[in-house]
């Protein structure tokens, strides 16, 4: 589930959307305004409620943020959406070839089989790319219907529109290399694992993360422990071209756990 920028920018009819970051105790909002090949935001603006907190009250959580648009003056109501990665079941496997239209009815044969929810219920998406043996992979996600309906819902208590709802992971991808990389991006109280390899999506995965002043210390050796397990369920082809280690998100957390899995 990516964003395309430049199919984003076919699609706005004005120079300016408001993108919207769900995180787990937080929502981050900026305005993104279209450049000469890029998309510039403006400084950030947060709203102190969280994922979790919007599925359960969404008028409330839109009332919170017509409240704050109103207060920083912000007329922006065209939103791009980046929902948590912890909110989608992913899948990953060889795909057969055949044609775009095939592949989307075989990817939703494969989401009954793979997932405890039926297909009706999810809203699904694929990320497709070609393993260093030649093979198609593609890395299935699905995210339960009713938690995209409670963004819609809170959106337009606001006053506000989705024109793109997705998992946010365009920076992972933002380096077509044939380099594979592990991508960690640190989210309040937990971190979003990603890999990529062949300009794909491989794997995505969140797992606890560092958190501040918290009694329980973090165990980076179970933490290092299951990004290898994640890493291990991919083909060795696959696995062979991840050399690389990103973090990212929050930035004190972010630093905490490159430092913290440093030696492990």
């Amino acid at each position: 589930m990516k964003l395309d920028i430049g199919d984003l920018k076919k699609r706005l009819q004005t120079r300016a959307a408001l993108a919207v970051t769900l995180e787990s105790a937080r929502t981050v909002l900026s305005v993104v305004r279209r450049g000469p090949g890029i998309a510039q935001s403006d400084r950030e603006f947060v709203l102190p409620i969280g994922a979790e907190a919007l599925i359960t009250d969404p008028v409330k959580a839109g009332q919170a943020l017509a409240a704050l648009l109103q207060t920083e003056r912000i007329r922006e109501r065209r939103c791009v959406v980046s929902v948590p990665p912890g909110w989608a079941m992913t899948t990953t496997g060889e795909i057969p070839e055949m044609s775009p239209e095939d592949l989307r009815g075989f990817m939703e044969l494969r989401a009954e089989r793979e997932f405890p929810s039926a297909v009706s219920d999810l809203r699904i998406a694929f990320d497709s790319y070609r393993a260093p043996d030649g093979k198609d992979r593609a890395t299935l996600v699905a995210i339960p219907s009713k938690r995209v309906a409670a963004v819609e819902q809170m959106l337009e208590e606001a006053g506000c529109k989705a024109i793109s709802i997705s998992l946010g992971l365009d920076a992972c991808l933002s380096d077509v290399s044939e380099q594979g990389a592990v991508h960690f991006l640190s989210n309040c109280d937990h971190v979003d694992v990603v890999v990529t390899a062949s300009g794909g999506i491989a794997a995505i995965r969140s797992l606890a993360g560092p958190v501040a002043a918290s009694e329980v210390p973090f165990d980076a050796a179970n933490f290092c422990r299951e990004v290898r397990i994640t890493l291990g369920r991919l083909p060795e082809t696959v696995r062979q071209q991840v050399r690389q280690a990103h973090f990212s998100g929050a930035s004190r957390a972010s630093e905490t756990l490159c430092r913290s899995t440093r030696d492990h």
